[in-house]
């Protein structure tokens, strides 16, 4: 094997390396984001997201006791 092929393929197995290790912090950055997320919702931190749509439910309107009504 040449010195070119040589220096080829340790660049290619340094680069294999380097996705590795990106993967690898990628996945475990990734993994941190839904431990926390998790322990948000598990601490009642959260509030759930809907639909986008608003909240049809209505208030129950209380009566003043003092009011004529």
């Amino acid at each position: 094997m040449t010195t070119e092929k040589k220096e080829e393929s340790l660049n290619e197995s340094e680069n294999k390396h380097l996705q590795t290790e990106e993967t690898e912090k990628h996945q475990n950055d990734e993994m941190a984001v839904l431990e926390s997320i998790y322990a948000s919702a598990a601490a009642g931190l959260m509030h759930q997201i809907g639909s986008g749509k608003t909240d049809n439910s209505l208030c129950p309107i209380m009566e003043n006791e003092e009011s004529d009504g």
